[in-house]
């Protein structure tokens, strides 16, 4: 019974690792060990501000983690706080559509998935499945992403709320649709830039070195807003002779400018998270030659779609990352993609 109990701990602990490791987040009040004691994840930069606030009425509290014993067997449970209605239909009871939505392991003995309260959603472990539980698992990882989104969203509500009283969702919405545009704006100006360079250097074109790079202030002319040299990229899609690395058959059109497949490049770990990291994303390494179509798609599909696409380019240039310092697990790459639809 004392070895259940360490098992238990021990698994509650990596699961907290995993989430405060990949979603910038710590663990606040909590003992692991504790049978009673609950471990709440808290956005760290509010932790002090509400520390003293309960579980339900605090909302820099996305998770709470506690040890359950009851006629199910012995394990934990997940809460995870979550406005429900707006994605899944059916009442609490309704276990079996939760299961058909995240496509969770509804036939393995030993998880539980629940709604309680309305906005919160409990996914519970017991027996053997606690020693099997990872939280990395596709299934769970959507289902994770899905619902920081959605407690950032309401965190960065409530304080506006709090300071102004007088900012709404819809105008949080409106503001957010604005940066969409903005970036794929920039983004449209960017790959018309690329093109131009593709054409500068295609004759001219020397074997590139796949090395770690510094970061480097923006420069006028070849620079975009995020900090994307336009000479990097038009040598990826040079490195790539013109083909998408999703699949080498996707035709497009002839480009007039440079009279050969048109591709457009993306940076694999997107530019938007230069700071996690101490060498430049810039490079070679970690620019992709894609299709239009499944540049949109790495853009705006689901998240399923998403992650098939980012496993086929994780896969193809992990080693790459590396040689250029640029060490990132799938998991982490995942979770920088996934979106609140």
């Amino acid at each position: 019974m004392e070895g259940n109990y360490i098992l238990i701990a021990s698994k509650k602990q990596s699961v907290v690792h995993f989430l405060t490791e990949n979603f910038k987040l710590s663990s606040g009040s909590g003992n692991f060990s504790s049978r009673t004691e609950a471990t709440n994840i808290i956005d760290k930069n509010h932790n002090e501000r509400y520390k003293h606030l309960r579980w339900r009425e605090n909302p820099a509290i996305w998770i709470r983690i506690l040890s359950i014993d009851d006629k199910r067997g012995m394990g934990f449970a997940i809460h995870i706080k979550c406005k429900v209605d707006p994605w899944v239909v059916g009442n609490s009871n309704s276990s079996e559509e939760y299961y058909k939505k995240w496509s969770f392991p509804s036939n393995h003995n030993g998880y539980h998935f629940r709604v309680a309260h309305g906005n919160e959603l409990i996914f519970s472990i017991v027996g053997k499945q606690v020693e099997k539980f990872d939280p990395s698992e596709t299934y769970f990882l959507e289902y994770l992403n899905h619902t920081f989104n959605l407690f950032q969203e309401n965190l960065k509500l409530s304080l506006l709320n709090k300071k102004t009283n007088k900012i709404s969702e819809t105008r949080l919405k409106s503001e957010k649709n604005i940066e969409v545009i903005a970036e794929e704006k920039e983004d449209f100006n960017f790959q018309s830039e690329i093109q131009k360079e593709v054409l500068n250097i295609k004759y001219n074109f020397n074997e590139v070195v796949y090395e770690p790079k510094p970061k480097k202030s923006k420069k006028k002319s070849t620079v975009s807003a995020y900090g994307r040299d336009t000479s990097v990229s038009a040598r990826s899609l040079l490195l790539a002779n013109y083909k998408c690395e999703i699949n080498s058959n996707h035709e497009t059109f002839t480009s007039y400018l440079y009279k050969e497949n048109y591709m457009e490049a993306h940076h694999l770990i997107p530019m938007s998270f230069s700071e996690d990291f101490e060498m430049s994303l810039d490079v070679e390494a970690n620019i992709v030659s894609l299709c239009p179509n499944c540049h949109r798609k790495i853009h705006h599909g689901l998240n399923h779609d998403i992650l098939e696409l980012l496993d086929i380019l994780y896969n193809n240039r992990k080693d790459l990352l590396a040689s250029c310092e640029l060490k990132i697990s799938f998991n982490k790459l995942s979770i920088y993609y996934m979106k609140y639809r």
